[in-house]
């Protein structure tokens, strides 16, 4: 690729994520103006928000500039919505709540695995604020009007109003209880977290949100709950807390204090106020009911919490602190979903909304990591309709600034480590557990990882900072067929494997990805690449099957395979050895060298026996000492002493090369990689939840590096620049009629030397 045309997909690349919404740096904002994107910027907000032509002239596209700035009420698009037609709720309601468009996968996506200032543009929810901005730059009040249908009319339109949108809502009359300042009140105002959550909750949808401590959400929730009680009639409300008493403070600050601060006008009467109801209804003759007959009731977590009583909206508070999450889940399950008489179709009955930062691991009983990573897992196999929740995670900067996050690392890492009842890592810990950056985060543990915190952060910065043209690319491999020579019926592939493609994917393509590449094969090389892999043993079960391509000329990981497809094991095992042959350059094509762990690989091994690759697969009689011995001829055995020598080379690799790694997998699995102690005292490694957390990469790394130690008399050697000679291979070629014909072409044998270039130190 020339040097213009990698420019030009670079500009494209550019141009693509700023019409998704991504933060662009003011430079690269430059570029765009400058390489003539301006307009086409323009012309994606005129068709986005009819926006008329007229009105574009003039209109400079703006960076959004800092997140202090991102974080105000109505994120950055003021100068957008003032030129927008008045919006209707058509234009962002979904149609379903459980059939996903494709956009809204990578809004939600774009919040669970990123920054949530890295979230990507969402058209509906753009149109949701926008409503709510465009009624509030009105200012009206009630006191404008004199005469009794004007103010009735007031009254009406501001009904249907807030019943429509929370935000406009909660930003006209939200109201918040503040003993810190001197009013004991404060005005309430929606950051742009907020503005997501109540855009989902008014759209209908299911929630399972983590989140970082103190970021307004339960403020957000309850004010949500009064515009419900309010609004609709005969609406009833549970919210669930840990225990009782938690509940009933919570439920005085966060929904009886607002509603105590709305209009006179706006207020029904309050048939019950009790420590753990709140009734809204007008007294009515014996067997009628008052408007709008709405309940708001507090209860303790017990299994029928969610579904006793039919309620149609269900809050959840610190989900991490109740034990019998699961319990509850299971039970409200049948009770949340039903066929609609009137539309026919599958839809959601009851909205539960969930939601916690990291809670006590001792009175939570880990099940709020259990149904996250359960109700993630049927999300990322875009089973929707089954789970019938979207998960939500907000990370440390919905809270701060990055200089205060900075502060407050400081005090975890230094400050309160000085306290007598607290050691240092736990203090590590508990802050990025209260200031999570993935929600990985919200999980951790106090047990040692294989490498210092310090080194698993920078590699998940360092990876996602990546220039975007050098990423690691998904994809897959395709085999290359001599189709002379076929295979037999039980085989899975029709002729004989000679070679492999790599076939990369976009996004919408994305779950044909088998692996992640980070650089290509350099041809001319030999003893450069080496293989390592963690295998399944059967077609069913939890873990990946795991293959990485280690580079030994630049001491990084070209590629990693990590994969599972049900049913199918064939087709993983035929990932695994596509990628082994297509780091193999040489003329004579037998995959580089490859190490197995033994205990679980019969069935691969046998498998590239059938294909005629057993030969790239190093005997357990090569390895380094201290792993020698067990059964099994081929591969290494990990059972015994030799468990502690493989987490000896897996910790030389990940301490001695991780700034050369930029495949970000290796380090989220490390920051669940921990040591733990039996009930007999033996010390041993793994992930902290094997039902929910995956170790394969990291298994498949170490047996990679450890396969090049197997031929330590051996070096990269790069091929001399000159052929010393031709030979004459017959490739069986297909003609346009459908016959094959044998085609003599002349192919270059190199002498391999050692290069005269010296192998740079840091190449990155």
């Amino acid at each position: 690729m020339g040097k213009d045309k990698a420019k030009r997909k670079y500009y494209e690349y550019l141009f693509n994520q700023y019409k998704k919404g991504s933060k662009l740096s003011q430079d690269k904002l430059e570029i765009l103006r400058r390489e003539g994107y301006i307009d086409k910027v323009n012309k994606t907000i005129e068709k986005d928000y009819e926006i008329d032509k007229e009105t574009l002239k003039g209109m400079d596209v703006k960076s959004k500039g800092s997140w202090e700035k991102e974080m105000c009420p109505f994120y950055f698009n003021e100068w957008r919505y003032a030129k927008m037609k008045p919006v209707t709720k058509d234009k962002w309601m979904p149609e379903s709540v459980l059939e996903h468009s494709n956009e809204f996968i990578k809004w939600i996506n774009s919040m669970v695995y990123g920054y949530f200032p890295n979230k990507i543009h969402y058209v509906p929810f753009d149109y949701y604020k926008a409503q709510a901005w465009q009624w509030l730059q009105e200012g009206d009040n009630i006191t404008n009007y004199k005469t009794p249908e004007a103010k009735r009319n007031f009254i009406h339109r501001e009904y249907d109003r807030c019943s429509e949108n929370t935000l406009y809502f909660a930003n006209r009359y939200g109201e918040l209880k503040e003993g810190d300042i001197e009013e004991g009140k404060v005005k309430y105002k929606a950051k742009e977290h907020h503005a997501v959550l109540m855009y989902l909750v008014d759209c209908g949808y299911s929630i399972l949100a983590g989140k970082g401590r103190q970021i307004g959400f339960t403020s957000a929730m309850g004010l949500a709950a009064d515009k419900n009680l309010i609004f609709k009639p005969n609406y009833y409300i549970k919210f669930v807390t840990e225990d009782v008493d938690t509940g009933e403070e919570i439920f005085t600050d966060k929904i009886k204090y607002p509603y105590t601060a709305f209009p006179s006008w706006m207020k029904p009467k309050v048939r019950s106020d009790s420590g753990r109801r709140f009734w809204l209804s007008n007294k009515r003759k014996k067997g009628e009911q008052g408007y709008p007959n709405s309940r708001v009731d507090v209860v303790a977590p017990r299994k029928t919490a969610i579904n006793g009583g039919s309620p149609q909206l269900v809050l959840v508070d610190e989900i991490a602190n109740i034990g019998i999450l699961s319990a509850m889940l299971n039970e409200a399950r049948p009770t949340m979903f039903w066929n609609n008489p009137k539309t026919g179709k599958f839809e959601l009955k009851r909205q539960l909304v969930m939601w916690s930062s990291a809670g006590s691991m001792d009175k939570g009983q880990g099940a709020f990591e259990r149904e996250w990573y359960r109700i993630l897992s049927l999300w990322e196999s875009h089973k929707h309709k089954e789970s019938g929740i979207v998960p939500l995670f907000f990370s440390w900067h919905c809270r701060c600034s990055k200089e205060e996050y900075i502060k407050q690392k400081d005090w975890y890492y230094g400050g309160r480590a000085l306290e007598k009842d607290i050691d240092l890592e736990t203090s590590k810990t508990q802050f990025h557990q209260h200031y999570p950056s993935t929600y990985k985060d919200m999980f951790l543990t106090t047990a040692n990882t294989l490498v210092s915190r310090e080194i698993i952060e920078k590699g998940i910065e360092r990876c996602r900072n990546l220039d975007p043209m050098v990423k690691p690319i998904p994809g897959y491999f395709e085999p290359i067929y001599d189709f002379s020579k076929p295979m037999n019926s039980e085989s899975d592939t029709p002729y004989k494997i000679i070679g492999a493609e790599f076939v990369p994917v976009d996004d919408e393509d994305i779950k044909k990805a088998t692996s992640l590449m980070f650089q290509k094969p350099e041809s001319g090389w030999k003893w450069r690449y080496w293989q390592g892999t963690d295998p399944i043993a059967t077609e069913t079960g939890h873990s990946k099957m795991a293959s990485v391509i280690w580079d030994d000329y630049y001491k990084t990981i070209s590629c990693l395979m990590n994969y599972r497809e049900q049913h199918n094991h064939k087709y993983v095992f035929l990932q695994a050895l596509l990628m082994g042959l297509y780091y193999d350059l040489s003329s004579t094509k037998e995959g580089v060298k490859e190490l197995v762990e033994s205990n679980i690989g019969t069935n691969y091994t046998d498998y590239k026996q059938s294909k005629g690759y057993f030969n790239s697969l190093i005997g357990s009689a090569q390895l380094p000492t201290k792993l020698l011995g067990g059964s099994r001829e081929v591969g290494v055995d990990s059972k015994g002493n030799r468990t502690y020598a493989i987490i000896e080379y897996m910790t030389e690799l990940f301490r001695t090369y991780h700034d050369r790694i930029y495949i970000r997998i290796f380090f989220d699995q490390l920051l669940i990689f921990t040591q733990k102690q039996t009930s007999s005292g033996k010390e041993v490694w793994g992930a902290i939840n094997k039902f929910s957390h995956y170790d394969d990469a990291l298994y498949a790394a170490a047996f990679a590096y450890i396969a090049r130690m197997c031929y330590e008399h051996v070096a990269p050697t790069q091929a001399s620049l000159n052929p010393v000679k031709y030979k004459v291979e017959y490739v069986l070629t297909r003609n346009a009629d459908g016959t094959l014909t044998r085609v003599p072409k002349k192919k270059p044998v190199y002498d391999y030397t050692i290069s005269e270039q010296d192998v740079p130190e840091n190449i990155f």
